[in-house]
């Protein structure tokens, strides 16, 4: 019994081994593109990150900045690593007990493990491994309770996701799928009302992590997005009422795009054999009511996602949904696992084979994962890209003293932009001097800043980014300190203002009078001091457009025709979007300057 324990154990601990050395070895050593600057930011700070705020992560992440190793966006970065790796464990487990199958429980857990996007998410900081892990740990107390029926694993169950909501909302999906799979698989109907309503008592408990909110903001940490310290604040945070995202979409051809997407997104995973496995086991496993769970929970974070969010195909919306599928992915692969089980069986029934048959065929089995570790290996090694941390910090160095910055960019280099300067700000402490103006709320405008209002959270983005730079212009006017962007300016302010802009570099300087910025005498311009890496996935490639459009404009300005081509193709190419924002930003400036300079 007690080798049986041991030898089970070390199964367990090479699923939890196996991939987190991997993951360690293709750690981001830094900010990434996204979100990944912001929660490192609100980890090291403790701080309040965009809605709903995440505290369990922020607590957990704070938790991991005081490793004795490495620098704070490494041990940051490392939380999603430990969470990808348990939860890749969890999977291990759940498929034991289904299969009683060692070699199929491990390497079925080492798919999941190094498929694309799960390991994406595991090199960088994040919160869906750990919203993985959280939800592949409820599920396994769910088949105790099935195997055992003791009533102190759906209280545990129930208390877990109540807390885990404090990681991740998405994770409420399972709410009604678990309540109605107990319900239908009481033992003797020995569950009354009574146990049901302890359960979501238990649920709100939990939920009660989201008083870390207005209390912390109370103490106005570095990072507070939203100020959630009244009540009507907190709410609005919580139940992310900014982004007005929620409620369905008439369009449905929108729909069916994004839900054709997610299968797409589960055929690159895995493969069409791996999913025409998974069938296999879909129907041929023996207990139906399992199955039926597991395809609730698909369905609950798939199609309900799909159908509840106010949003339709876009590729930018469809290379976000891919991570909330983590937990879909996890649930495919048990299904794939139930198939191959079957196949072992069957083989093992009809063609009786030996033991050195069974060796051969588990070792075939485990060249499964490793074709995934193979072929995903460049795409997720992020182990060398410092690419978005060299840029900001250089961005900052080249400020003058005392710049006024604006930054308002939108969607993925927006995001980026924004939380990788808060990191820069209120992390590092690089150029405290520089005053940055943007409108996220990650970095506090100054006290005598013009207040934007909740009317400016209706506006448009260019109107919105229009009324920003006038209050930027204004300020810098008043405090006669130099304003700059982050992107090319050729506009009308609303107050009559005509703005002129000349790029800086990794920056653009703004002027009020048009033979001010003619004359304007800019620094050797970089083309580019960054190392360029090669970016495979979507933030990356806007981003990577965006530097382009910046080393066009600087090769504009130096008079070098040809690399100001070749780096706007380059620009298109990464983000060929028609008629993008930054694109038309660049034009309206390539025109005013060619037209002066002519």
């Amino acid at each position: 019994m007690r080798y049986e324990f041991k030898k089970e154990s070390w199964f367990t601990l090479v699923s939890f081994l196996s991939p987190l050395v991997v993951y360690i070895l293709t750690l981001a050593p830094t900010i990434y593109t996204e979100d990944s600057a912001e929660f490192v930011t609100a980890a090291a700070t403790l701080g309040i990150g965009h809605a709903p705020g995440y505290p369990l992560y922020v607590m957990m992440g704070k938790l991991f900045t005081w490793l004795p190793i490495a620098t704070i966006v490494w041990r940051v970065n490392l939380l999603s690593a430990v969470a990808g790796a348990l939860a890749v464990a969890m999977l291990y487990l759940i498929i034991k007990k289904l299969t009683s199958n060692k070699i199929i429980a491990l390497a079925s857990s080492q798919a999941l493990a190094f498929s694309a996007v799960f390991w994406s998410q595991s090199v960088i900081a994040e919160v869906y491994t750990l919203n993985a892990f959280f939800s592949l740990l409820s599920l396994y107390w769910l088949l105790l309770w099935q195997e055992s029926k003791k009533i102190c694993y759906l209280y545990s169950i129930f208390f877990l996701l109540g807390l885990a909501a404090g990681n991740h909302q998405l994770i409420l999906m399972l709410v009604p799928v678990y309540l109605i799979y107990i319900y239908f698989n009481r033992l003797d109907k020995k569950l009354k009302l009574r146990n049901f309503l302890i359960l979501l008592g238990l649920l709100v408990v939990g939920l009660g992590i989201y008083l870390f909110l207005p209390l912390r903001s109370l103490m106005n940490p570095a990072l507070d997005i939203g100020n959630p310290e009244t009540l009507s604040s907190w709410f609005r945070h919580l139940a992310r009422l900014h982004y007005n995202d929620w409620g369905l979409l008439t369009v449905s051809g929108s729909k069916w795009a994004l839900f054709f997407s997610f299968c797409q997104n589960i055929l690159e995973q895995f493969s069409w054999l791996a999913i025409m496995i998974g069938l296999l086991g879909l129907v041929f496993y023996r207990q139906r009511q399992i199955s039926w769970l597991f395809l609730g929970i698909i369905l609950c974070q798939s199609v309900s996602i799909i159908l509840l969010r106010n949003l339709g195909w876009s590729e930018t919306t469809a290379y976000i949904y891919r991570v909330y599928y983590l937990v879909v992915y996890a649930v495919v692969v048990i299904f794939i696992a139930l198939g191959l089980d079957w196949l072992w069986q069957l083989l093992k029934t009809k063609l009786k084979f030996s033991l050195k048959s069974g060796v051969i065929i588990g070792s075939i089995i485990l060249l499964w994962p490793a074709s995934y570790l193979w072929s995903n290996w460049t795409t997720n090694d992020l182990s060398k890209k410092t690419l978005i941390a060299d840029y900001f910090h250089q961005l900052l160095k080249e400020l003058p003293a005392q710049a006024v910055l604006v930054a308002k960019h939108d969607g993925f280099v927006g995001d980026t932009e924004t939380f990788s300067l808060g990191y820069m700000k209120l992390v590092e402490n690089i150029r405290p001097d520089v005053i940055i103006i943007n409108d996220a709320g990650v970095i506090r405008l100054p006290a005598d800043f013009h207040y934007l209002d909740r009317a400016y959270e209706n506006k448009s983005f260019l109107e919105q980014r229009i009324e920003l730079l006038q209050y930027a212009y204004e300020y810098a006017k008043f405090k006669n300190l130099p304003l700059y962007t982050t992107f090319a300016v050729s506009e009308k302010l609303p107050l009559g203002q005509q703005l002129y802009s000349r790029s800086a570099g990794y920056s653009f300087a703004v002027f009020d009078k048009e033979e001010e910025a003619l004359t304007y005498q800019n620094k050797d311009l970089f083309c580019y001091n960054v190392k360029t890496e090669k970016f495979s996935v979507l933030s990356e490639k806007y981003f990577l457009s965006y530097l382009h459009y910046l080393r066009a404009a600087a090769c504009l300005e130096k008079g070098d025709q040809k690399a100001q081509q070749n780096n706007l193709l380059r620009a298109i190419d990464y983000d060929d979007r028609p008629f993008s924002i930054i694109y038309n930003d660049y034009v309206e400036y390539r025109s005013w300057w060619l037209k002066n300079k002519i």
